[in-house]
């Protein structure tokens, strides 16, 4: 009898036994970046003022208006609120190299694709172009204007 029963759980072993599928799927590397977060040195404030002036009237500040804006900024007590309102006295200058709101009208995916190449060096991603696409429809009295000082002034601009 014990030899029956041996017999059967070793049969029944080696019955239950089953070689394990392993089933192994090859994929491809692929090099995942994410666009402006492999910008890792803050710009001064200095720096971002002259970069900005070079960015919004397509060239360099000359050492006497790099002057004037050291004067004011260093004249003024809060930071931030300074470098918001020379980004403004910028965008609305009339030498200001800006699209113009018709065009952000008739095509706002190729105006918010030049600002970000001018500004960030970069081309923007589907989510961002569909993001401000939407901000701006949803908010039909806002123009070029606004779209340029959100992006002067966002946290990836003051990277480089």
């Amino acid at each position: 009898m014990r030899v029956l029963v041996v017999s059967l759980l070793s049969i029944f072993v080696l019955i239950s036994c089953k070689e394990v599928e392993v089933n192994q799927y090859e994929v491809n590397p692929v090099g995942v970046t994410s666009g402006g977060a492999d910008k890792s040195q803050l710009k001064s404030d200095l720096q971002l003022l002259s970069i900005m002036f070079s960015d919004v009237f397509g060239r360099a500040i000359s050492q006497s208006e790099l002057q004037d804006l050291a004067d004011t900024y260093n004249s003024f007590g809060d930071k931030q609120v300074i470098i918001d309102r020379l980004t403004w006295r910028f965008l609305n200058d009339a030498s200001a190299q800006l699209p113009t709101d018709t065009e952000l009208q008739t095509d706002p995916a190729g105006v918010i694709t030049s600002l970000y190449e001018r500004y960030y060096s970069r081309t923007p991603g589907e989510m961002e172009v569909w993001y401000y696409q939407n901000w701006l429809s949803d908010n039909p009295d806002l123009g070029v204007l606004h779209l340029a000082f959100v992006l002067l002034t966002a946290d990836e601009y003051k990277y480089y």
